[in-house]
């Protein structure tokens, strides 16, 4: 799904392959950290959100993964549910971007 969203969303920019972030990985020990250094690295300022430098777009990433989970479903999450879901991932992409200044 990462590399779905990313070539949809962020088309500028190079994504690293597969091996690349297993290698990674194996150096890090944490999934996250590795693709995020990796993007930071073969995209230095391409992708960012309201002018600060992202990696990893985790908020994003998990939006687009539940919009992939509600169109496969007739019996979509209530209203309440989803701005429930919303907030979350938003207050979740605020405690990321404080933690990347």
């Amino acid at each position: 799904m990462f590399h779905q969203y990313y070539a949809e969303q962020y088309p500028e920019c190079e994504l690293p392959s597969r091996a690349a972030i297993i290698e990674r990985f194996e150096k890090v020990s944490k999934l996250t950290k590795a693709i995020n250094e990796l993007l930071i690295e073969k995209n230095p300022g391409k992708i960012t959100i309201d002018g600060k430098p992202i990696g990893l777009d985790k908020t994003g990433i998990a939006q687009f993964i539940y919009k992939r989970l509600v169109q496969s479903r007739e019996d979509v999450f209530s209203k309440e549910t989803e701005g429930r879901f919303s907030r979350l991932l938003e207050n979740i992409d605020k405690l990321f971007q404080s933690e990347q200044e």
